[in-house]
């Protein structure tokens, strides 16, 4: 019986730091001694999570040649360098970038990738927000993906990438279905059936869902269909009115199926639809099996999907991200639980106060009630606004359209922002709000002395203030 390959304790240790996950656990860990502090820094730390362009070829061909250090990956994504926030490893600061960002993705491009992508075994988390790219190389890189990476748990692109076209390129082996069993987090633009069907058969326990561009058919095969019991997020979103079914059937078959497939999925936080067959429709169902939903966001007629939640539904809500200019307001119920309003969009100000009533727990409100550059009377619509918001006592960060002008009724600019400090400081809970001084927008902290009054304000940043981004963070996380 011949014996088993001996393997060096460097080997040993080097496996066991590629199952550690989280960056504060490796720096844990190579404060324990000399050897681990030379081995996790910087062959484990600075590779955990690679973000970059697909044509950084200098990235792939070190990666390439290199699969222990390309092994210790966990987390990649694909982006356009220009609009996005680059992380590579250290070692790339003294390597000439060659990348031009007018040359297409190459051949060669693909092929370097493709082979680094194959020593990625620890790979759990995979983002591609970048262009395109030819269909069969696209293919590969998904076979590669599935067949390589068994840990996978988080896939994401951002393009055309398992739309239609790719419909006969899915044929999947025994290897590509076990990862794909394991995947929680999935997010597809434009996905054909085939991604469907896919997620659908072979992905179970999937807990985030983001379908963008779905066609409508495509919406109705999923919400006919789809049994995914431990889904906690879903955003879809379709605005393809060219395909929405002109027989009135259908529409009806439509109606029939949104709350049955809401009462299916039990377990749901966050519900975020933004479809164009909410226009075609009319709910005669409501779905009041949703225990765990917290959250529910839409771009557009949302009166459709509050109609299909019940009253006890929405009164549980802690979090809306709704236009509410086509929500009839006294036939919601109180929502005493809301913390967290953002009405994307413009808004009609004579909505908001109504809305308000329904909500008078609200913690952080983000709002624009007009175009500023529409704007005929700065100070009226202020002021009305700030009447509006003082109905809710407990707000801590307010973003709206506040506008400060240099010479607004012949006062200084400073001395309008004093005022307006010094009339919200009222809101005892107020800490931040945002401001568009002089054409440019700050966020301003209100100051306060021990005993809770006021005492002046301060400039800070974005960061500082903990600014809610548009979907209130409560979609993929792909940099954990």
């Amino acid at each position: 019986m011949p014996y088993p390959e001996k393997l060096s304790v460097h080997t040993i240790w080097d496996e066991i730091a590629c199952y550690i996950d989280s960056t504060k656990d490796l720096l844990s860990l190579a404060l324990t001694c000399q050897a681990f502090k030379e081995l996790v820094i910087p062959d484990h730390l600075e590779y955990r999570y690679i973000c970059c362009d697909l044509r950084r070829l200098d990235v792939w061909r070190f990666l390439e040649s290199r699969p222990r250090l390309a092994k210790g990956v966990q987390t990649l994504e694909l982006v356009y360098e220009p609009d996005a926030n680059i992380r590579v490893p250290h070692i790339f600061d003294n390597i000439p970038n060659m990348l031009h960002y007018n040359v297409p993705v190459t051949v060669e491009n693909m092929m370097l990738f493709r082979n680094s992508l194959s020593h990625m075994i620890f790979l759990k988390s995979f983002r591609w927000i970048q262009g395109y790219a030819p269909i069969q190389e696209i293919s590969d890189i998904f076979h590669v993906l599935t067949d390589k990476a068994p840990l996978l748990a988080a896939f994401s692109v951002g393009f055309y990438w398992l739309g239609s076209q790719m419909d006969d390129q899915l044929q999947l082996d025994d290897n590509s279905i076990w990862t794909l069993r394991n995947l929680t987090k999935v997010a597809i633009d434009h996905p054909g059936r085939a991604a469907i069907q896919m997620i659908l058969s072979f992905c179970p326990d999937i807990e985030d869902l983001s379908l963008s561009e779905v066609s409508s058919t495509s919406t109705f095969y999923l919400m006919k269909h789809a049994n995914l019991t431990r889904l906690r997020r879903l955003h879809l979103w379709s605005d393809d009115s060219s395909s929405i079914p002109a027989n009135p059937d259908i529409h009806e078959d439509l109606t029939m199926i949104i709350a049955p497939f809401l009462d299916r999925h039990t377990n749901l936080e966050s519900l975020h639809l933004t479809l164009t067959l909410f226009d075609v429709i009319t709910p005669n169902q409501q779905s009041s099996c949703l225990p765990k939903l917290w959250s529910i966001g839409s771009d557009h007629n949302s009166s459709i999907l509050t109609s299909f939640l019940s009253d006890n539904v929405l009164s549980r809500l802690v979090h809306w991200q709704c236009p509410i200019g086509t929500i009839n307001v006294d036939t919601l119920p109180l929502m005493d639980k809301l913390e967290t309003l953002y009405l994307p969009g413009y808004v009609l100000l004579e909505s908001v106060g109504p809305f308000l009533t329904k909500a008078p727990n609200l913690k952080k409100i983000t709002l624009s009630t007009t175009d500023p550059e529409e704007i005929w009377d700065v100070n009226v619509a202020q002021e009305e606004l700030i009447k509006n918001i003082f109905q809710c006592a407990r707000l801590t960060h307010v973003f709206c359209d506040f506008i400060i002008k240099a010479g607004a009724n012949r006062t200084p600019l400073y001395d309008q922002l004093r005022h307006l400090c010094e009339t919200l400081s009222t809101l005892q809970a107020l800490e931040y709000f945002e401001v568009t001084l002089d054409n440019k927008r700050v966020y301003v902290k209100l100051l306060r002395d021990e005993d809770g009054l006021y005492s002046g304000y301060g400039f800070v940043t974005l960061e500082e203030v903990g600014y809610p981004d548009k979907w209130g963070n409560l979609f993929l996380n792909w940099s954990d």
